[in-house]
């Protein structure tokens, strides 16, 4: 009696511990990123077809021994296909590795072989300096037409060059991920850089903060700030689509900073959208690159090379392995990365704009968002203003923003005369 009676609380502890692991592993997997879900998906359907076909006792239960089967017989022939990310625990073994490694070694004698193109992954592949500039150069000449669109790619190209920012990461950015604050003692010119923070991205997926950041440029034509304030000029002026509303959470964190192609502005831009306009720029101004959305964060890190900024500064830029005490207690910008990205000398006090020696007259800021006046001084610390960090230092970027187009665009009138911005009543004669 009491052996049965042990037998059977040893097969109830065992279907609790199984429906629990079972239940477990279901709260995982709809957790995954929708990307992660469809990437890995098809693969994992292959391989349970596989075990199938097979009539193995234990199902798709995944041991080294049948995943090298797997590899020999449905994999190894294959074509070349590109390479992906297993963020999932793997049951590779030495014989596993030993083998992937000589189908590398196939498929670089492949390449040899049929006279791939070496300049690929090279400092051939991407653009330079002034080929960036020659791009932001016709994203302008061409925005007579579709001027939205254009602007946006010139902003989806300057946040991957200056925050060495993935594709990925650009396409869900939203508005109330940008702020400002005055950085004291940079130079004779008021310091306010355009900061950038996202809590997800591709190797970020469990919400750690991360931070990002860029200096206004010497040159506006390829200012962050600048090309910023002229697409959100484009949206909520010259557009249809309405100035953000701050008195809610819920009402503006949602916007895309960089929208897509329908009404909708909380939709996401897509993939093939953001890659068929850097492709479109690139042939304006005749520049060469396999990597398309990615380019900025590999040309921007080798731009910055070039111009001496260390690698240690580069790799906070990228936020490239941060280390524990970087990610949590320091602010993590690279200053002297932003500050020769932008122009400037790398050291503190040498921060100059020229054209922002004059401070537009109010009358003329006014014109610029007139809804966003309604919210001047509402956020902050004081007993009559509303506690909200996140609105307040958005507001203070679009208040900024707003000095960023008047002076700019007495440079860029001058050389861009047919762009449809200046149609705004802020530009109009007897302004």
């Amino acid at each position: 009696m009491r052996v049965a009676q042990r037998m059977r609380q040893s097969a109830m502890n065992e279907a609790e511990l199984r429906a629990n692991a079972q239940t477990i592993l279901s709260t995982i997997h709809q957790s995954r990123p929708k990307t992660t879900t469809s990437a890995y998906g098809p693969k994992q359907e292959e391989f349970d077809q596989f075990c199938q076909r097979k009539q193995y006792s234990d199902g798709a239960t995944v041991t080294e021994e049948k995943l090298l089967l797997f590899l020999v017989d449905e994999v190894a022939g294959r074509p070349l296909r590109a390479l992906g990310m297993n963020t999932h625990p793997s049951p590779r073994e030495d014989n596993v590795r030993e083998y992937l490694k000589s189908l590398q070694r196939r498929d670089a004698q492949r390449d040899k072989e049929n006279y791939a193109d070496k300049g690929r992954d090279t400092l051939l592949d991407g653009y330079s300096e002034s080929e960036f500039e020659r791009v932001c150069h016709e994203l302008w000449v061409h925005s007579a037409t579709s001027t939205e669109c254009h602007f946006r790619t010139l902003v989806d190209l300057l946040f991957g060059h200056y925050l060495l920012t993935r594709g990925g990461d650009r396409r869900v950015a939203e508005i109330s991920d940008l702020f400002t604050f005055e950085f004291a003692g940079e130079g004779s010119t008021r310091c306010m850089p355009l900061i950038f923070t996202t809590r997800a991205g591709k190797q970020n997926q469990h919400g750690r903060l991360e931070t990002a950041g860029a200096y206004r440029n010497r040159n506006p034509l390829i200012c962050i700030l600048g090309g910023l304030s002229f697409y959100l000029l484009c949206r909520w002026d010259l557009g249809s689509e309405p100035f953000p509303d701050f008195s809610r959470r819920s009402a503006w964190y949602d916007i895309r900073l960089i929208k897509g192609n329908g009404t909708d502005r909380t939709a996401a831009f897509s993939y093939n959208s953001q890659r068929d306009w850097v492709v479109k720029a690139f042939a304006y101004a005749g520049v060469t690159s396999q990597k398309k959305t990615h380019v900025g964060r590999s040309s921007g890190a080798r731009t910055a090379e070039l111009k001496g900024i260390s690698e240690d500064q580069i790799r906070r830029a990228g936020r490239w392995n941060q280390e524990q005490m970087v990610g949590c207690y320091l602010n993590s910008l690279p200053h002297k990365f932003m500050r020769t990205m932008a122009g400037h000398r790398p050291q503190i006090g040498c921060f100059e704009i020229r054209r922002a020696g004059v401070t537009p007259p109010e009358v003329l800021l006014s014109m610029i968002w007139p809804e966003l006046d309604r919210w001047r001084g509402r956020f902050g610390p004081g007993t009559e203003q509303e506690n909200d960090l996140a609105a307040m230092g958005s507001t203070n970027l679009l208040f900024y923003m707003r000095e960023v187009v008047l002076q700019d665009s007495v440079i860029l009138m001058k050389k861009y005369p047919g762009s449809p911005v200046w149609n705004h009543p802020v530009f109009r004669p007897g302004m």
